[in-house]
């Protein structure tokens, strides 16, 4: 009795499909980054993964905003899903800029994710970061 309240009070719950609900917001999540392993996608190959992703129900799947990942990070343990590995692109972009967003995440849940905008290192080479996706359509 008490795990199945504890489980209806869960903010995250794990879908068993590869997805987790935001019960705030009613958003669907992939609940591992893209692509697995290590390195990880230029923006555009990021965004066409979660465009073509078909998970858990749905099939409107995209890149998240700035703002929703913002938030979903600020609430959630990163560690709890696997997004704690790595940076995660965005698909939002800052005003005026044509750079893509992508954020570092915290290492510790006190941290609070770190956006930047750049898309090529001091080089020239394109950064190379991973994917969440995220769905509105809750089930």
């Amino acid at each position: 009795m008490l795990e199945a309240e504890a489980a209806a009070r869960d903010p995250f719950p794990d879908g068993g499909d590869g997805t987790f609900l935001d019960r705030q917001t009613g958003f669907r999540w992939t609940a591992a980054s893209q692509p697995a392993g290590a390195g990880g996608w230029i923006w555009t190959e990021a965004n066409s993964y979660c465009e073509r992703l078909s998970l858990g129900g749905s099939a409107d799947w995209r890149l998240p905003s700035q703002e929703e990942l913002d938030r979903v990070l600020r609430r959630i343990d990163v560690g709890r899903y696997a997004w704690d590995c790595c940076t995660l692109w965005s698909a939002s972009r800052p005003a005026g800029i044509a750079d893509r967003l992508w954020v570092e995440l915290p290492t510790s849940s006190v941290g609070s994710p770190q956006w930047s905008f750049e898309v090529r290192d001091i080089s020239g080479r394109r950064f190379a970061h991973r994917a969440v996706c995220v769905s509105e359509a809750s089930r």
